[in-house]
């Protein structure tokens, strides 16, 4: 308690009132707080934001999945244990673009127009021709006759029409340019020449081919399926950049002599 000598003065009293005023706003530290509540507006934050979660993570998920399916596939192959593969076909819809499907952007400039089938078939059988291997990149990837849509879903496809691997001509292969570092050609762009490309085909015959030239290519251009007279050439196709995928990263390869 304040105490005055004398008789207060005005000016005294007015800091009294004051000092009165700030003891009784102070809080009473025995009183209990209020329980935390969630307001409506929180949850429909913590909603949005679980929600923006799951989306983020299923493709990520997805995409693990389906490289771990490729890479057993990989093995399956080169321990001589798959034949055919019956799997679901890969259908894309009539309003996409189907930026994937190699084997009808390039049939046309080498065999003629492909057929139209009258009916969409739910599955298609596969055949395997071996696995692909680019120390490089650390890629291996199984090598599926044809390039399509659903061949490419499984690794990297041998177009139908070009040569056999390891005979004379252009043998061309197409992969996918996955948006995931390091799946199935996401990394091609880092192959230089003088590197090598290893296919070791189903009989257990192994070719290795090396990289002597690296060229960028409108897609569907006649140039992608050349190849020097008597000369057997490997020529591998992807999309470029990743994303935006409006071109086509060419690599081409020369078998390298038996030892």
């Amino acid at each position: 308690m304040v105490k005055w000598q004398g008789r207060p003065t005005r000016r005294q009293r007015t800091m009294v009132v004051q000092l009165k005023k700030i003891r009784n706003a102070a809080p009473d530290s025995g009183a209990k707080k209020p329980a935390f509540r969630m307001t409506r507006s929180m949850w429909i934050g913590l909603g949005i934001v679980l929600v923006g979660v799951v989306v983020m993570c299923v493709p990520m998920l997805r995409n693990a999945s389906d490289a771990r399916m490729v890479a057993d596939l990989a093995d399956q192959i080169l321990a001589g244990d798959v034949q055919d593969l019956v799997v679901p076909m890969q259908v894309t819809a009539a309003s996409e673009v189907d930026a994937w499907d190699f084997q009808t952007e390039l049939a046309a400039r080498h065999t003629g127009p492909t057929p139209v089938p009258t009916a969409m078939p739910t599955q298609i059988k596969l055949t395997p021709l071996g696995v692909v291997n680019i120390p490089k990149i650390d890629s291996k990837q199984p090598l599926i006759e044809g390039a399509g849509k659903t061949e490419l879903h499984y690794g990297v496809g041998h177009l139908k029409g070009t040569a056999a691997v390891g005979t004379v001509g252009n043998c061309v292969v197409a992969g996918h340019r996955n948006y995931t570092y390091g799946q199935v050609w996401n990394r091609l762009n880092e192959v230089a020449e003088g590197d090598e490309v290893i296919i070791t085909r189903t009989d257990g015959k192994v070719f290795t081919y090396r990289v002597f030239e690296i060229k960028i290519y409108e897609p569907g251009d006649a140039e992608i399926l050349s190849w020097y007279q008597d000369t057997k050439q490997l020529t591998l196709i992807t999309c470029d950049p990743v994303r935006v995928a409006d071109k086509r990263l060419i690599i081409r390869c020369n078998l390298e002599p038996e030892t």
